[in-house]
């Protein structure tokens, strides 16, 4: 249900508490004149900031609405944005109604999208305010009128809002249209906020009346104005000639909202055609023109958009002209046959040389007389005019394109071929005089039977140098002279060619040239012109640039030259070394290589003579291969061969080695240079697909994924169809033949690396990959044919070879071509690198004239068999060797004059341990337990002195104390623990109380007691401490039978119960 408004025509009062939206009756003037450019004027400045007053020029009259918050707290106006519109702020016409609450209030303005129903959405993309006080004026909108500047201009591209909001409860007449009067023209363009809920203005009634009104708020905006159009085409097809023109210029010219013209109805004042002839200018936004002269005209469209306060405007000129004359050219002129003064056999031979098709309807010649009729010349076809159509065919064989009128002067003239729009194509002044040929008798051009031919094609053809005689034989007998002519077909001239071919030796190399001579020991660079006779008469100069490789001499040395026999090793130093040079170390007794290749710095080169064990002596010897292919590692290097094979028929081979580091497919081609067209494309490796143009139509192969390093990659095309081929084998083929010619491109050339159809460095138009080894065939070659061949050198005279290009120049920017057009390296980035092996590259080696001998010496060894006692030791090189450690390994450093390492290897003879055990158990008597000794007893209490005469094994204290012996056995002398003898002393049988008899003794001993009157013990034993016999007796008498015992000395102990005595017995 619609809501009922209600409003109040008192001045300056708010009637009714219950009324939403309020009618202000108060007196404003409508100044509507002052505030728009009313007059569709040309621009006369550049794009300025504009004001849109596009709700004022709806306006009749206008009114003010009561705007707070307790009401309508906010109005919002829609506009469209049909291109990028940057809104800088907006006006608008508002005033404070009364006092109450001050005399002034803060009122927003902000921007928002718009959405459906023409009303704000979302949030608001920009904000401003401004101050609106009790200003009244007398109602005059230039009192009334407030902007607001956005902090932040906001560029849209899509319909906005202008909201104008008073969240204050006082109230502020807000200007809008008046809505009685339906200013607002049905667009229902403004909406209104109530109680926070916007609303549509057709959905409210102020006093029974649609709300149909809009605010007068006018948003500030800049914009481009870019001016545009396009023709159907911009080369006339002929003369006179209709051009369409269509415009495409910014569509804010079109917006009623922001140009007056569009709002006026008139939108075609905006849009303004000069075109350049002289004819009045047209208002229209697409038109069309007749011109209807041969000359170039620059139309020129200008864009006005008639703002509401300014106005700006845009030009954009546009070139129409007649085609650039085609390139014709006249190649053979028959001009005095050998039919002596008829001249029946004269005709006039013209080419397309040009890389797109060309209708030479209405095409003239001057000279003779004939209009060419509606014929469309492909590129590399001819058009035959003769003056005798019968006579021509029955020479020739076939009936020539057109008849002229007039003949041809036997003394020469201007021929001159004029296009349908007055154009010159080509003109040529043939005379019978030097440098043109001339000469009456048989093969020559005046009367001998032999037409004048072109050459070459793109060469002067008024220059009577380009011009020979023809050679090309019909079997035609006129007056005794041969007709010599070749009309309609390509002409074949004894021209003397000359060309470049680029070599590589090793110094001191010899080499054959092309015409047999050879060349010994060449060490210098040379260049040497070969001349090779051909048909005819002609001769190829051949000048052949040879580089002689060679490398320098350096020297060699050692950094020690005498080496012992435990060091391990040397290094050798080279003096100096060259780039891309390899170098190495060898043993010059066999030449076996020792270190390296060391790759060559510009500087010297150390080497590792390795680990000697015998005296060795060196050579260096240095290698450098000549590069025998080309890298392509910039966007911008190619490959490019100018002048191609370009007579094919049905068939095709294109081959090549292919160094893919980076998974990309090679680009090549065959076509004119930047130009894409299905005249002039011939054939294609494209990113990974093989095309070849089958007279207008590709027929392509799509390859599989190309291995990574040297790859040879073969593609063939016949009428069976076509065939991929990787390092021999079939990858991919297909049965789309070739089932018409492939189309043949007199002008075209080959880039490799490069899409030649788009200009070098295009994107996504180049690969950066390697190349050798190409080569193109004018046939299919076989399955078996590339297995057994991709991996061959090839000599260049193989059958169906149009193009051999080996890449060994290694050098340089001119790459020579064994069979076919010779190639030239663009952009400095390119880089000659190693190839793939199929023709083996030259290798240059020398061997360095210094050599360098290192002596090893024998080694310095010995033995240390030192004999120690079993206590010694000895020290031998700071080791202390004894019983416990009597072997080792010593290295005596820096020995003798060479400083060399000697090993010796020590193992003692340590001698038996001396047993230094003393028995004392036939005390006073001690007697030794070594035996085969040298003996010494010592008096330990004297500080060790040997006690005089005592040396034998056994020993009798005489005196109480403590005693030692010193045994020797075998050099080792061993002293004993010091043994204490106390009490008691060794007796002689001089003692009155105890006899012994016979003593010396043979055997029986007898021991007399004396007056012994009690029990005594005895012991007789040997001086080794032998016991031979013990016993008790209280008799005084003791037998002892020692006949059985071996001579020496023996002790008797007697042992009573208050003494012990030792009595000394011999046995002898």
């Amino acid at each position: 249900m619609k809501k009922i408004l209600l409003y109040c025509l008192c001045f300056g009062s708010f009637l009714g508490v219950n009324a939403q939206l309020q009618s202000l009756n108060v007196p404003i003037s409508f100044e509507k004149e002052n505030q728009q450019n009313q007059q569709l004027n040309k621009g006369v400045s550049s794009c300025v900031n504009d004001t849109v007053d596009y709700t004022f020029a709806k306006t009749t009259s206008i009114r003010a609405l009561n705007i707070n918050s307790n009401s309508a707290r906010a109005l919002s106006q829609y506009f469209n944005a049909p291109q990028n519109i940057t809104v800088h702020g907006a006006t608008f016409y508002a005033y404070k109604i009364n006092t109450t609450g001050g005399t002034s209030i803060t009122v927003n303005v902000s921007l928002y999208l718009a959405g459906a129903d023409s009303l704000p959405i979302g949030s608001a993309l920009a904000t401003g305010s401004v101050v609106v006080d009790t200003s009244f004026g007398g109602g005059s909108l230039a009192v009334l009128e407030k902007n607001v500047n956005f902090s932040s201009p906001v560029t849209v591209n899509q319909p906005y809002i202008i909201v104008i909001e008073n969240t204050t409860a006082n109230g502020m007449g807000l200007v809008v249209n008046d809505y009685t009067l339906a200013n607002g023209a049905n667009e229902w363009l403004a909406g209104i906020n109530l109680g926070g809920t916007w609303t549509r203005p057709y959905d409210i009634t102020v006093g029974g009346v649609l709300f149909n009104a809009d605010v007068l708020v006018s948003p500030h905006v800049s914009y481009d104005l870019i001016a545009d159009f396009t023709p159907n085409r911009t080369i006339f097809n002929s003369i006179p000639d209709t051009i369409f023109f269509t415009d495409n210029s910014s569509l804010i010219l079109k917006d009623r909202m922001y140009n007056q013209a569009a709002y006026q109805a008139v939108t075609e004042f905006s849009y303004t055609y000069d075109f350049g002839d002289g004819s009045a200018p047209v208002n229209a936004i697409d038109t069309n023109h007749i011109f209807a002269a041969t000359q170039s005209y620059s139309v020129t469209l200008t864009d006005t958009i008639y703002g509401w306060r300014t106005n700006c405007f845009a030009q954009e000129t546009k070139l129409i002209q007649p085609p650039t004359p085609a390139n014709l050219v006249i190649t053979e002129i028959m001009y005095n046959g050998p039919e002596a003064g008829t001249d029946t056999t004269e005709f006039i031979e013209i080419y397309n040389n040009d890389a797109n098709p060309v209708d030479i309807n209405n095409y003239t010649i001057l000279g003779v007389t004939y209009t060419f009729p509606s014929v469309t010349l492909n590129p590399g076809e001819f058009y035959v005019i003769a003056v005798n159509s019968g006579a021509f065919n029955n020479v020739f064989g076939f009936m020539p394109n057109g008849v002229f009128t007039g003949g041809l002067n036997n003394g020469g003239e201007a021929i001159t071929l004029i296009d349908a729009f007055g154009n010159t194509v080509d003109s040529v002044f043939y005379r019978d005089v030097a440098p043109w040929p001339l000469g009456s008798t048989s093969g020559l051009p005046d009367g001998g039977g032999s037409s004048l031919i072109l050459c070459d094609v793109n060469a002067d053809n008024n220059d009577g140098n380009n011009w020979n005689a023809c050679l090309t034989q019909t079997g035609v007998i006129i007056n005794g002279n041969e007709v010599l002519a070749s009309p309609g077909v390509a002409n074949s001239c004894c021209v003397n060619t000359s060309s470049v071919q680029n070599a590589s030796i090793c110094s001191g190399s010899s080499y054959t040239y092309l015409d047999g001579t050879t060349a010994n020991n060449i060490t210098a660079d040379v260049s040497y012109v070969s001349t090779i006779p051909n048909a005819g008469g002609c001769d190829s100069l051949v000048t052949e640039n040879i580089t002689v490789i060679s490398i320098a001499d350096q020297t060699v040395v050692a950094a020690e030259t005498v080496l012992c026999a435990t060091n391990s090793g040397t290094t050798i130093t080279l003096g100096s070394s060259e780039i891309a040079t390899n170098y190495y170390l060898r043993d010059d007794a066999d030449d076996s290589i020792v270190d390296g290749p060391i790759e060559g710095n510009g500087s010297d080169l150390t080497f590792d003579s390795g680990n000697l064990s015998s005296t060795t002596t060196f050579n260096v010897v240095a290698e450098k291969i000549v590069l025998d292919a080309v890298d392509l590692p910039s966007n911008q290097d190619f490959i490019r061969f100018q002048t191609p094979y370009t007579a094919y028929a049905n068939a095709i081979t294109v081959e090549a080695w292919i160094y893919n580091p980076n998974g990309q497919f090679p680009w090549a081609g065959q076509s004119s240079e930047a130009v894409d067209n299905m005249t002039t494309n011939v054939w294609m490796w494209h990113a990974g697909t093989f095309y070849v143009n089958d007279n207008g139509n590709w027929k392509s192969l799509n390859w599989p994924v190309l291995p990574a390093g040297w790859v040879h990659v073969a593609t063939t095309a016949d009428a069976t169809g076509m065939h991929v081929y990787y390092n021999g084998i079939e990858v991919a083929s297909n049965t789309t033949g070739i089932t018409s010619t492939i189309q043949n491109n007199s002008s075209s050339i080959i880039d490799l690396g490069h899409d030649v159809r788009f200009p070098s460095g295009t994107p996504g138009r180049n690969s950066n990959l390697g190349f050798d080894n190409f080569r193109v065939w004018n046939l299919a070659r076989s399955a078996g044919e590339i297995s057994a061949n991709y991996n061959n050198c090839l000599s260049g005279s193989e059958t169906g070879l149009v193009q051999y290009t080996r890449f060994n120049d290694g050098v340089g920017t001119t790459i020579s071509s064994l069979v076919g057009s010779n190639a030239v390296l663009f952009n400095e980035t390119s880089n000659w690198m190693v190839g793939s092996g199929t023709c083996s590259p030259l290798i240059c080696s020398t061997e360095m004239s210094q050599m360098v001998t290192v002596t090893v010496l024998p080694a310095l060894v010995g033995v240390d068999n030192t004999t120690i006692c079993a206590t010694g030791s000895v020290v031998i090189n700071g080791t202390i060797y004894d019983a416990s450690n009597s072997t080792g390994i010593e290295v005596f450093t820096n020995v003798g004059a060479n400083g060399c390492d000697s090993t010796v290897t020590v193992a003692l003879n340590v001698l038996a341990a001396v047993d230094v055990t003393v028995d004392n158990s036939l005390m006073p008597i001690l007697s030794a337990n070594q035996v085969g000794a040298t003996y010494q007893w010592v008096d330990c209490d004297n500080g060790n002195a040997p006690i005089s005469g005592e040396m034998g094994q056994t020993f009798t204290a005489t005196a109480n104390g403590n005693y030692a012996v010193e045994v020797t056995v075998g050099g080792c002398t061993e002293t004993s623990s010091c043994e204490a003898v106390t009490g008691v002393g060794v007796k002689e049988v001089a003692n009155n109380t105890v006899s012994i008899y016979p003593n010396p003794t043979n055997g029986m001993v007898n021991i007399n007691l004396g007056s012994n009157n009690s029990v005594v013990d005895y012991i007789i034993s040997s001086i080794e401490g032998k016991v031979i016999e013990t016993g008790k007796t209280s008799s005084n008498i003791i037998t002892v039978d020692l006949s059985n015992e071996s001579k020496g000395v023996y002790f008797i102990k007697i042992n009573t119960e208050n003494t012990s005595t030792v009595y000394k017995l011999i046995k002898q």
